[in-house]
């Protein structure tokens, strides 16, 4: 028998919602006491209700921005999943093709601190968020090592053919920290005089949002540590005058290859004592090439018992957290 008049439907298949989950981590230490506590600028901000001071870019192979957390046009594309001032966790449902992404985030803009953009929803490429830099760190409103700081990650997602994919990051400091120590290693209260600490061409007056293969930007300058008078009590070991923040920098070129300075100077006893072109070097003697964000720079002058001077540099990770622990 031959039917007429029947067609056949095509049905359109369902697309696959995608599932990415994106978490954000500041390194929370794990001690026997329990988690540690962030207190040293490297947290993420929360408002209120528990919302993160975060933004987040998706970005794919073309480099265009295809999803961002929170949403120009908010439609349930993104979930907040959880977060705390040391983890946020993000889903994404709204990634329609398979493949490598990368990932841009930022926290910390808001709320007061220094050099946030206006409104992240303008930013539509990658090239445009790679060119974001901070402005000089000048002024009496600086952001403190007990402030929340802007902090950032950039990194790769693959997202599989079943629209699934997850990834960790860590967001960093956007800037790196200086601090100077002074040890009087004598049996003595010791005064210095007119004391006086430059650490020479290492500070450009502005820095990258998001990490650069150079991750410097602007003119280098010199940084004032110290230029005052001190009194270190015997067998004190003194962090003087808080600590400086500064942005990812090289060591500016010599004749003799890339390499930082410091001039430390001050009077001792009403002799005047004065350290010209020290170089910074780690504790191999080896030059160290540059300061990158979340690094700590760390420089200690010290004075033993027979009034001899030495110095030492050391670069540490800038990650440690203050923790009160109470053994029973």
């Amino acid at each position: 028998m031959l039917l007429t008049g029947v067609s056949c439907k095509r049905q359109e298949k369902a697309p696959v919602e995608s599932s990415v989950v994106i978490t954000f981590s500041t390194g929370e230490v794990v001690t026997r006491a329990g988690d540690g506590v962030v207190t040293d600028g490297g947290g993420i901000m929360l408002d209120g209700s528990g919302n993160p001071d975060l933004f987040i870019a998706i970005v794919n192979y073309s480099g265009v921005i295809v999803s961002t957390y929170p949403s120009a046009d908010p439609d349930d594309t993104e979930v907040l999943d959880s977060s705390s001032d040391t983890q946020v966790s993000v889903r994404f449902k709204n990634i329609t093709n398979a493949g490598d992404y990368t990932v841009y985030a930022i926290a910390n803009t808001g709320g007061g601190v220094w050099g946030a953009p206006t409104d992240w929803t303008t930013y539509t490429t990658a090239a445009a968020l790679d060119a974001l830099t901070f402005t000089e760190l000048t002024g009496s409103d600086l952001p403190t090592v007990s402030d929340r700081m802007p902090i950032s990650a950039k990194g790769t997602l693959s997202i599989n053919e079943g629209m699934n994919g997850q990834v960790e990051l860590e967001l960093l400091r956007c800037v790196a920290k200086v601090g100077f120590k002074f040890k009087n290693e004598t049996d003595e209260t010791l005064t210095l005089n007119d004391c006086v600490v430059i650490l020479e061409k290492i500070n450009p007056t502005q820095g990258y949002l998001f990490p650069q293969t150079d991750d410097a930007a602007g003119t280098a300058r010199n940084l004032n540590l110290i230029s005052s008078s001190l009194t270190i009590g015997p067998g004190v070991t003194t962090d003087l005058y808080g600590n400086h923040l500064v942005f990812p920098s090289n060591a500016p070129a010599r004749s003799i290859g890339s390499r930082y300075f410091c001039n430390i100077s001050f009077t001792l006893g009403g002799v005047p004592k004065s350290f010209s072109e020290l170089p910074v070097h780690d504790k191999r003697s080896q030059d160290i090439p540059s300061l990158e964000r979340n690094q700590y720079l760390q420089i200690e002058t010290r004075i033993n018992r027979g009034l001899e001077i030495s110095f030492n540099f050391v670069v540490l990770d800038w990650n440690q957290k203050n923790e009160d622990i109470i053994f029973h």
